[in-house]
C-alpha cells in the first residue's frame, strides 16, 4: 500500500490520494478539500471518489471515517500497556452487490460531515494531537477506512488514509455586553515553608477581580485587579512580591496512572500599584493567552486534557526573612477556557484552525 500523498495546484484545490492495490484490481481514495494557502484538509466535511479497476466478485465497497484516542505508558522507550476509546465513527456503503444489479460505474463519490461532538457524550471533537511526556504519551487521530469486500476466499481489500483535524472555537457573542469584572474572589492564605503551622493572625486580606466571563479568545490579554487591605498601611505595603502566570496544563492517563504537564505561557504584567491610604493597596495589570490562534482548551474520553489555569502568589519580599516567616502568603488558582478565536460572524467558520499547529493564518 502506498502512502498518501499530495498535489497542488494552482486552478484547484489540495488533492490527496492514496492507492492499494494487489495486481488485480486497484482501490484508490481521492479527497479534495478548499483550503487556501495550505495543504491540509478542511474541518467538518470530508469529500472525495473511490476509484476501483472492476467490480468483478466485488461484494460491496464502503468508506468509514473515525477518531480514536490512545494513551499508553513508555517501558524503556517503547509503547506498551494502553487505554483505547472510539470518539466517532461515520459510514457509508458506496456499492452493494445486489442480485440483478448491473453497476457501471467505476468511481463512487461520497460525502461525509463530522459532526460537533463524540458519539455518547457532548464533549466537542479534539484536534489531531500527539504528545509525550517522560512515562507517558497519547495521541487523537482521525482517519478514513475504505474497505472493499469480495466474494469467493472472503477478501478484503482495505485503504487507510490520515486527516489532520484541526477545528475552530469561538467565544460566546455575548461576552462584550458582560461587565468587565465579576465578582472579588478572596485569595487562600497558606503556610510557606519555614512559618509556624499557625502564622499570628494580621487581619491582611487579598482578593483578585477577574473578567466576568472566562471564556477568552487565544492572543487575547485577561486584565486584572488585585487589592490588599490591612488595618495597617505599613503591612500592606509589605506585599511586593506578586506571581501572576496563565498555565497550560496536559494531562494524560493511561489505566490508572496520570500524569500532568505544565508550562507557563504568560506572566502578567502590572502597573505602579496604587496605595490609597488606610490599609489599602491595589495592583491593575493584565496577562497573555498565547499567541493568536494557537492554544484551544479540550479533552478526550478522560484519556488527554488540555486545560489552563490563572495561577497567583502574593507575598512579602523573600529577602526580609522576617517579614516571609511572620506573615501570610496568599494564592489562588482559577481555571480558563481557551477558545481558538474570538467570535465574528463575518469569518468563515469553516477554515481550519491553522495555529494550532505553529502556521500563522492571519
Amino acid at each position: 500500500m502506498a502512502a498518501p500523498e499530495c498535489t497542488n495546484r494552482s486552478d484547484s484545490a489540495p488533492v490527496y490520494s492514496a492507492l492499494a492495490a494487489d495486481g488485480e484490481r486497484i482501490l484508490e481514495l481521492q479527497s479534495s478539500q478548499p483550503v487556501p494557502s495550505a495543504n491540509l484538509p478542511d474541518q467538518g466535511l470530508i469529500e472525495g471518489v473511490v476509484s476501483v479497476t472492476t467490480l468483478e466478485y466485488v461484494k460491496s465497497v464502503a468508506v468509514k471515517v473515525e477518531a480514536t484516542v490512545k494513551a499508553f505508558f513508555m517501558e524503556r522507550g517503547v509503547p506498551g500497556r494502553h487505554t483505547e476509546a472510539v470518539l466517532f465513527q461515520r459510514s457509508v456503503i458506496l456499492y452493494q452487490n445486489d442480485s440483478g444489479s448491473s453497476a457501471t460505474t467505476l468511481e463512487y463519490p461520497f460525502s461525509i460531515t463530522l459532526p460537533e461532538s463524540c458519539d455518547k457524550s457532548t464533549i466537542l471533537l479534539p484536534p489531531s494531537y500527539t504528545s509525550s511526556i517522560p512515562g507517558v504519551s497519547a495521541e487523537v487521530r482521525y482517519h478514513i477506512h475504505v474497505d472493499m469486500s469480495r466474494s469467493g476466499l472472503e477478501r478484503r481489500d482495505s485503504l487507510v488514509v490520515p486527516i489532520l483535524y484541526l477545528p475552530r472555537s469561538y467565544t460566546p457573542p455575548n461576552t462584550q455586553s458582560l461587565p468587565l469584572y465579576g465578582d472579588q474572589i478572596s485569595l487562600s492564605s497558606v503556610v510557606q515553608e519555614g512559618q509556624s503551622d499557625a502564622p499570628p493572625s494580621t487581619d491582611i486580606q487579598a482578593k483578585v477581580a477577574l473578567p466576568s466571563s472566562l471564556v477568552v479568545a487565544s492572543g487575547d490579554r485577561i486584565p486584572f485587579t488585585i487589592t490588599i487591605y490591612s488595618q495597617s498601611q505599613a503591612l500592606a505595603a509589605l506585599y511586593t512580591e506578586m506571581v501572576l502566570q496563565l498555565v497550560k496544563v496536559t494531562r494524560i492517563k493511561a489505566l490508572q496512572k496520570t500524569i500532568c504537564k505544565e508550562e507557563i505561557l504568560a506572566s502578567g504584567e502590572t502597573h505602579a500599584p496604587d496605595d490609597l491610604g488606610n490599609g489599602l493597596r491595589i495592583l491593575r495589570g493584565e496577562v497573555g493567552t498565547g499567541l493568536p490562534g494557537a492554544e484551544l482548551a479540550w479533552s478526550a474520553a478522560e484519556a488527554i486534557g488540555v486545560l489552563y489555569l490563572i495561577r497567583l502568589s502574593i507575598k512579602p519580599p523573600s529577602s526580609a526573612v522576617a517579614l516571609s516567616t511572620n506573615l501570610p502568603t496568599f494564592e489562588h488558582m482559577v481555571p480558563v477556557v481557551i477558545m481558538t478565536h474570538r467570535y465574528n460572524p463575518d469569518v468563515d467558520t469553516s477554515l481550519p484552525a491553522l495555529g494550532i499547529i505553529g502556521i500563522n493564518s492571519n
